[in-house]
């Protein structure tokens, strides 16, 4: 997503990110920039789906790494919250990052 924001070739007119994230995401995209700029972040059962759906469409692979961890860890516990989260963040996607946590 950055890079190619950051390309001579691209010829974006914005970078709204709304366009790209489901709503249920902006109220945690401050936690991402967080782990962007090297804070520890935590990640719990309302966090993980929607910061892992955040990390798959910027491409932010070690956040995606963190979450799938903390996905797999907590999925017995949290599972039907997690889930009822993810169906909400499926429509329209692809959602290549859930089927790797399912692996």
């Amino acid at each position: 997503f950055f890079q190619a924001h950051f390309n001579r070739g691209f010829k974006a007119t914005c970078t709204d990110l709304t366009d790209v994230l489901p709503l249920a995401c902006h109220e945690h995209f401050g936690a991402c920039l967080d782990f962007l700029y090297g804070q520890e972040i935590k990640l719990d059962k309302f966090s993980v789906v929607p910061l892992l759906k955040i990390a798959d469409a910027l491409q932010v692979e070690a956040l995606a790494s963190k979450a799938k961890r903390a996905l797999q860890k907590s999925v017995p516990a949290s599972a039907p919250h997690m889930f009822a989260r993810a169906r909400e963040l499926q429509e329209g996607d692809d959602d290549r990052c859930m089927s790797e946590v399912q692996e």
